[in-house]
């Protein structure tokens, strides 16, 4: 009885200097030539503990961070995400090990990694679209699907072709398209890879009708008609995603409103035709903002105080009107009494602008700004003067896809 008690014991001081808590000092990555360490410690649940001084600074305040503990039963899903993060960049076969070793001064993880060779594309082919959507638009998805054969698989590379495509069958009136899970034939013996994306572009709709829901505080100054003017979409024209994110966004653009939102009631379509409704929430048409001015103008403190109205939907049109007027000296409240240039006691400057910007010129969606100023400046030690002018600006949108090769400037 002794001997066993005895033997009990000896056991249990075994197990309990073997499940001691120790800190993680080191995580290294072995092996690993085309992922970086960096990246493989970010996917991983094992994480180094922090040097001593973040610990110390973690005790006793909200800064650094506390001790982290070896804890042998992440291993198993530590090799999983590993091995999976290498499956998402074509190296199917990779095999991931590990070894730790346990010393007086922590734990020393090693995750020891066999990439083998990587599996590259020999086709990418995108089914069910033929004969079912234009040529054109047959040609256009093809082109930049079609993948080179040297390329390494990654599953970013696979995301890419199918987000272009079922964006672009969505920007050209194939509103429902969609597409079944993506099939990945490996061949193991040359490391080649071909993928197969089933696509169903169902019909090709038009927009039938365009409705309009106005709430907030304002909808009684907005009407129906400027809404729809600002988005640009009119019955008869196919329906188009990429439309109606750039209507969303002028909407936005006006500054009208709190929230917009357009999108097709499906619920309504009849046949290949479906109806947009454009729901708006109009705020508030006037705003008053004051503003406090401080800089260091003449290497000195200055202070100042500025004030801005901005009239909305002014005359119309989603047009917007702005008075602003700010002055900054450092002595404010005598540079206010005395806006005089030939004053020796004061120095700063009084600001004053008038702005209106408008959504359309001609017609079209071009964003127009012009703006007049005034200002009055006393600068220490180098100039007095007195500033006026005007600026006439544009806005005007470009094409969905724009290239810009080459600027030269003379």
């Amino acid at each position: 009885m002794k001997k066993l008690l005895f033997i009990l014991f000896i056991t249990g001081i075994v197990y309990a200097q073997q499940s001691r808590m120790v800190e993680l000092k080191s995580i290294e990555f072995v092996g690993n030539q085309s992922i970086s360490s960096s990246e493989l410690s970010s996917v991983i649940l094992s994480k180094e503990s922090p040097s001593k001084l973040s610990q110390f600074l973690n005790s006793f305040s909200s800064f650094g961070n506390p001790p982290v503990y070896f804890d042998s039963l992440l291993i198993p899903s530590d090799l999983q995400a590993i091995k999976s993060l290498y499956i998402t960049r074509g190296f199917f076969k990779a095999k991931v090990s590990y070894e730790y070793k346990l010393k007086e001064d922590g734990a020393y993880l090693k995750y020891i990694i066999n990439e083998s060779a990587p599996t590259r594309f020999r086709s990418f082919t995108l089914n069910g679209l033929e004969n079912r959507i234009p040529g054109e638009f047959l040609d256009v998805i093809n082109s930049y699907v079609n993948v080179d054969t040297t390329l390494i698989y990654s599953d970013a590379i696979l995301e890419d072709r199918k987000n272009y495509t079922l964006a672009y069958l969505r920007d050209h009136g194939f509103m429902l398209s969609n597409y079944e899970q993506p099939t990945l034939i490996i061949d193991t013996l040359v490391n080649r890879i071909d993928v197969i994306i089933n696509f169903n572009p169902g019909k090709r709709y038009l927009i039938s009708d365009v409705l309009t829901v106005r709430t907030g505080v304002g909808m009684d100054y907005v009407e129906d008609q400027l809404l729809k003017d600002i988005v640009g979409i009119k019955p008869g024209m196919y329906y188009s995603h990429y439309d109606i994110q750039r209507g969303q966004v002028r909407l936005y653009r006006t500054e009208l409103f709190n929230s917009a939102i357009i999108n097709a009631i499906i619920a309504d379509t009849t046949g290949n035709k479906v109806p947009l409704n454009i729901s708006a929430d109009i705020g508030m048409l006037h705003e008053l903002s004051p503003e406090i001015i401080v800089n260091n103008e003449d290497n000195t403190f200055n202070l100042g105080l500025g004030l801005s109205f901005t009239k909305k939907n002014f005359l119309g049109d989603a047009r917007k009107l702005t008075i602003s007027a700010s002055a900054a000296a450092q002595n404010i409240s005598e540079f206010l009494k005395q806006m005089a240039l030939n004053d020796s006691t004061v120095f700063g400057y009084t600001d004053s602008r008038i702005s209106i910007e408008q959504p359309f010129l001609f017609g079209r969606p071009i964003n127009t700004k012009i703006e007049t100023y005034f200002t009055l400046q006393k600068r220490k030690n180098e100039y007095n003067s007195t500033l006026y002018g005007a600026k006439l600006s544009f806005d005007i949108e470009l094409a969905q896809f724009t290239y810009l090769n080459s600027l030269s400037t003379f």
